[in-house]
C-alpha cells in the first residue's frame, strides 16, 4: 500500500477522532449575533442540546463558563465543566478563544492546544439572559478546504430550556441550510447535577 495514502489516512483519521462528524465542502459563513456584546455574554451557561463531540462522549452536567482571559488582547477564556460518562469524573477542560477581527466580535478563533487546528468558534444568537447558539467549523488537514467538521450548541442560563425557546432556535436552524449538524443536536443530561 502506498506510504503517503496511509500517512494522509492516519492524519485524517485522527483529525476525525478529534473533531467532529465530517461534511463535503468548505466551512459556510452564516450570519453571526450582530453587535455582539462578550460582557453581557459572559458568566456561566448550560448544555441543553450538542451535536457529537468526542471530548464530551457520554459527558452530562456540562456547563460553560466565559470570561475575559486577561491577557489585554480581547481573547476569552472559555472553561467547559461537566461529569464524564466514565466513573462518573467531574472534568473540565479550560480553552483560550481569541477574535481575529475585532470588527467581529461573535466570531471567535478557538484552539484546544498548541498543536491542534484553530476552528471557527460563532455566536450565531443569543438574547444574553436565556439562550445562546454556538456553531463551530473546522477544516480537514490534507483537504485543502473541500472537507469541515461542524458543531453545535444550545445553551441556556439555566438547566432547562422552555420548549417554545427551542422551538423558535431550531425554527432560526432550520433556514440556515449551510449548517448541517442541526440535524445531529441531541439533548443533554442536566439532571442530578448537584
Amino acid at each position: 500500500m502506498n506510504p503517503a495514502f496511509i500517512a494522509c489516512f492516519l492524519l485524517c483519521a485522527a483529525h476525525f477522532a478529534s473533531a467532529q462528524f465530517p461534511y463535503l465542502g468548505k466551512c459556510p459563513t452564516p450570519d453571526v449575533k450582530e453587535n455582539f456584546d462578550l460582557e453581557k455574554f459572559s458568566g456561566r451557561w448550560y448544555e441543553i442540546k450538542r451535536t457529537m463531540s468526542v471530548l464530551e462522549i457520554g459527558a452530562r452536567c456540562v456547563a460553560v463558563n466565559y470570561t475575559d482571559a486577561g491577557y489585554g488582547d480581547g481573547s476569552i477564556e472559555v472553561i467547559n465543566e461537566g461529569v464524564s460518562a466514565v466513573l462518573k469524573l467531574r472534568k473540565s477542560v479550560r480553552l483560550i478563544a481569541t477574535l481575529p477581527d475585532k470588527n467581529e466580535p461573535a466570531k471567535w478563533s478557538l484552539r484546544l492546544s498548541d498543536l491542534s487546528l484553530k476552528t471557527d468558534y460563532w455566536i450565531l444568537d443569543t438574547d444574553y439572559d436565556n439562550y445562546a447558539v454556538i456553531w463551530a467549523c473546522n477544516h480537514i488537514w490534507l483537504t485543502f478546504k473541500y472537507a469541515r467538521t461542524e458543531n453545535l450548541w444550545i445553551l441556556s442560563r439555566e438547566r432547562t430550556l422552555p420548549e417554545e425557546t427551542l422551538d423558535k432556535i431550531h425554527e432560526k436552524l432550520n433556514a440556515l441550510k449551510d449548517i448541517k449538524s442541526r440535524k445531529l443536536l441531541r439533548k443533554v443530561n442536566q439532571e442530578k447535577c448537584d
